[in-house]
């Protein structure tokens, strides 16, 4: 489906170019005084020039012919072009410094406080689709502010430009102005045509371009080309981005192809204005009615015109997607973020309960979890099992507070979860995930490290966490050691190249991580599938034996699960069977049949 992009009507487009001045003006105020100021010298200064131009163009004609005094006029008239052509150039080449200062600081300034606000939002909502499209929008802007900044103080030149030059036009002869507009005006109107037919077509086009570009920049990368390869798909893979691809240009050109002809024929009409304008000026001079140098001055006023007008309507068009991002980005960062407020969590409790605990998703009508209700004491070891899509990943999002309970209460011995900050909470917890995240731009050191950034980093304390996730051995091998940049595509200050781990490394830097942390709850979801079984049991004998840490897991592996002081059996949301692994291997239950084949 097309994605489309509201148009705005020009009075909205003048509340959104005013919202952008302020969000500009706040980042980077001095250049946006500046860039008005070169707006109205950009606009100016061609027309002065080419009036002195003009001067000197007349003086040397007077001079030419004997006329006293002519000559010295001459010489003032170029000297005050040339120190205006100067100026002009020395004022650019700041003004270019000034603008990329400011578009640094424009498009960090509302990027930092885009990703500011992002990163407090509500947890349910980075698994909405509505909200990380909105995201997805409102970041587009950030990276066009500068750029709409930039299109803006261009408009605003070329609108001065065009007025002054109509003006001066007029004050040379009042059917001058009025034979020009009547010839660049259609001109316009078929450009502003053409213009919105070409942003039509590429929101249009949208999907089939973002497939194409997807195949081109993601599939066609060095790394994913031996599965293509191998499997044969590179032919038809690129086949299908030319077929893409040329549907999008055979798009392009329909849209110039239907307005050819209007296009040529504003063109001679606008070429037509300007003739009848310059003829009547060489007409004058001819008849001594008027000095040489006037036709310079006119032929750069109906120039001018006529390329400013032309510049309005092709930038108008050009930022009216880039407005309406705008409006996105407001909208995003109107969004409601989360809680702050609550009392600090000092100690961690002596019990979690979940008090009859079910829970609904935002935006959808299913309960994931039905009337939940048990505890995990401290120093407990929990596994938690169930088939997939049984609601055990959305119980733990719960346990960790990213979601509050839509029914019943988690409890942190007599007091509600709710009650205190998520900051608090955060910090007596670890969670490793099946998803880890790779923290890839970095070393094993950093990924380690990134466990714990709210002290100072602690040697001793990594060498203990690499060591108990097994990883101490890969680690020594890698060619700079725990400073080893982590992906083959990066260099390091010497040039040589990054490594690439396997998945189990990963997991294993993800674990110790973990352990880096050092928190009293320690969660697990799916931790070490990467990880072979010998390895994950000596990780496990850890957690289990030699740590007083409360410990949640989620795990399909019995030699794991059977570790555990007690095991949850879940089931389409609800909790089925509960024991030791003996009481549910003897109940031969839900528990039974699910391990059944791991028995062996």
């Amino acid at each position: 489906m097309a994605d489309k992009t509201k148009k705005l009507k020009p009075q909205e487009a003048l509340v959104a170019l005013l919202k952008v001045a302020k969000q500009v003006y706040r980042a980077a105020p001095l250049a946006v005084i500046i860039k008005v100021i070169s707006a109205i010298i950009n606009a100016v200064l061609p027309i002065v020039i080419a009036y002195f131009a003009a001067q000197a163009t007349s003086a040397l004609a007077d001079a030419y012919n004997g006329k006293y005094g002519a000559g010295s006029a001459a010489l003032e008239y170029v000297i005050i072009v040339a120190a205006l052509g100067l100026f002009s150039l020395v004022w650019t080449s700041a003004v270019r410094y000034i603008d990329e200062v400011a578009s640094v600081k424009i498009s960090t300034n509302l990027a930092e406080a885009l990703m500011d606000h992002f990163t407090s939002l509500e947890f349910w909502r980075y698994e909405d689709k509505e909200t990380a499209d909105m995201y997805d929008k409102a970041d587009s802007f950030t990276s066009y502010a500068a750029r709409i900044f930039e299109d803006v103080t261009s408009i605003f030149t070329n609108l001065v430009q065009a007025s002054i030059s109509v003006v001066a036009l007029t004050l040379v002869d009042w059917w001058y102005g009025v034979v020009l507009l009547a010839a660049v005006l259609p001109s316009a109107v078929v450009q502003w045509k053409i213009s919105r037919l070409q942003t039509e077509y590429w929101h249009g086009n949208v999907a089939k371009r973002r497939t194409a570009n997807d195949i081109r920049w993601n599939v066609f990368q060095p790394q994913n080309l031996a599965e293509t390869r191998l499997y044969g798909a590179a032919p038809s893979l690129l086949k299908l981005y030319r077929e893409l691809n040329n549907i999008d240009n055979v798009m392009r050109l329909r849209v110039e192809r239907r307005y050819i002809a209007g296009r040529i024929a504003t063109s001679i009409l606008d070429a037509i204005g300007g003739l009848v304008v310059e003829v009547a000026v060489v007409l004058r001079i001819i008849g001594h009615a008027w000095p040489i140098g006037q036709y310079v001055y006119v032929q750069q006023l109906v120039s001018r015109t006529s390329s400013s007008v032309s510049a309005l309507t092709s930038m108008y068009n050009n930022i009216d997607d880039q407005l309406a991002a705008l409006y996105e980005y407001e909208k995003f960062m109107a969004l409601p973020l989360a809680k702050t407020s609550g009392r600090e969590l000092e100690t961690f409790p002596n019990a979690i309960h979940f008090d009859n605990v079910s829970f609904t998703y935002p935006l959808s009508k299913r309960r994931v979890l039905k009337n939940i209700a048990f505890t995990i004491h401290k120093k407990q070891h929990v596994a938690i099992v169930g088939e997939n899509g049984a609601g055990k990943s959305t119980l733990i999002k719960l346990l960790v507070g990213l979601f509050p309970p839509t029914g019943g209460e988690i409890m942190l011995d007599n007091v509600n979860l709710h009650e205190f900050t998520q900051a608090s909470w955060h910090r007596h917890i670890s969670v490793l995930m099946q998803d880890f995240l790779h923290y890839w731009f970095t070393t094993p050191l950093e990924n380690v490290r990134y466990g714990d950034v709210s002290k100072k980093f602690d040697e001793r304390r990594y060498r203990e966490a690499v060591k108990k996730s097994g990883a101490t051995a890969f680690i020594a091998k890698l060619s700079k050691k725990d400073n080893t940049l982590l992906n083959k595509w990066i260099n390091h200050d010497d040039d040589t190249a990054g490594v690439e781990l396997s998945g189990g490394q990963w997991q294993r830097l993800a674990v110790a991580r973990n352990f880096y942390r050092d928190a009293e709850l320690i969660v697990l979801d799916e931790p070490t599938s990467a990880i072979d079984a010998m390895a994950e049991a000596k990780i496990f004998d850890y957690l289990f034996k030699e740590t007083e840490k409360t410990i949640v897991t989620i795990s399909h592996r019995l030699s794991t699960v059977k570790k555990a002081d007690v095991i949850y059996m879940m089931k389409n949301g609800s909790i089925v069977e509960q024991g030791t692994y003996s009481e549910l291997m003897q109940a031969h239950g839900d528990f039974y049949t699910m391990f059944e084949s791991q028995m062996t």
